[in-house]
């Protein structure tokens, strides 16, 4: 018999080895150095701007720094960065330095 050739199966195939419950894994204890989430202030909740952000609709908003500094939703972006951050979006300037990007 040629030994690169393979010959079919014809037994039956092997019974599956039987799996028995097992002790299950203590819960993990919660990390004591974690800070429990911030929760996004009712000023940002009620904005038309940031309501759409954290739905994902639209996923990303982008504009010039120099021109958003001037508008009311800049201020509470820059005081609440680090809770918007925490509640999962992402902050970006562009290579040039000249646009923001703010996304979910």
């Amino acid at each position: 018999m040629d030994a690169n050739i393979v010959q079919p199966n014809t037994g039956a195939p092997a019974p599956a080895p039987e799996v028995t419950p097992t002790q299950s894994a203590p819960a993990a204890a919660p990390d004591a150095g974690t800070p429990p989430p911030a929760k996004i202030p009712d000023d940002l909740l009620k904005n038309p701007a940031f309501q759409g952000l954290m739905v994902g609709q639209p996923g990303a908003v982008s504009a010039n720094i120099k021109a958003f500094k001037n508008r009311p939703e800049a201020k509470d972006l820059v005081e609440h960065k680090e809770v918007l951050a925490q509640a999962g979006m992402g902050f970006y300037k562009s290579l040039d330095g000249e646009t923001g990007v703010v996304l979910t």
